[in-house]
């Protein structure tokens, strides 16, 4: 190989690299941004919640709505919360495929590049020189391969668990609501 050919795909590999680089900045970019955007929105809601429930209680005339408002308030808690940590869960679950996908086509990018300039230059190897290295390079990309795969079934795996953890959180809370001494009465009443 000559040298202009070396530097050709050194500079190949870099600019591979860089945009490599860009893709992952940007995914992390926009999983910080989505979820500047989520904390935005859910405290606006919560303060326009709490002005309402303030605007409630000042407009009832009925003591006993003094103390109910604030308790109807504190049952969606729960549910207000499970879908916060639902919404950033799947913000991280999708920021992690977008990662996982850009190192995934810098190693088949990488693979391109690399195998043509090694076939060129194996042969003037000696000995088995060029197979072991043929072999190796094969290997390596294969233990890639595998390692990309696992990637992507630890962040599908990390997903689902959080969503059942997420669902079971939920289903608690709906029973520890209902089972509330009295709980039942004040549902009624509402």
């Amino acid at each position: 190989m000559t040298t202009d050919q070396l530097l050709t795909a050194a500079t190949n590999v870099t600019k591979s690299s860089a945009e490599t680089l860009s893709a992952l900045s940007m995914a992390r970019l926009e999983a910080v941004q989505k979820l500047a955007e989520l904390n935005l929105q859910t405290m606006r809601t919560a303060l326009e919640q709490a002005a309402q429930a303030s605007r409630d209680m000042l407009s009832s005339n009925n003591p006993q709505d003094w103390f109910a408002l604030p308790l109807q308030a504190f049952q969606a808690s729960p549910q207000k919360l499970n879908d916060y940590f639902g919404q950033t869960a799947k913000i991280a679950a999708d920021t992690q495929q977008d990662l996982v996908h850009a190192m995934q086509r810098q190693a088949d990018k990488a693979q391109q590049q690399f195998k043509p300039m090694l076939e060129l230059n194996t042969p003037s190897l000696p000995g088995n020189g060029a197979q072991a290295l043929t072999g190796l390079f094969d290997h390596m990309l294969s233990n890639a391969g595998q390692f990309y795969g696992t990637l992507q079934q630890l962040s599908k795996t990390a997903a689902e668990t959080t969503q059942n953890n997420l669902r079971s959180l939920d289903g608690a809370a709906a029973q520890a609501a209902t089972s509330r001494p009295g709980g039942s009465r004040r549902s009624a009443a509402a």
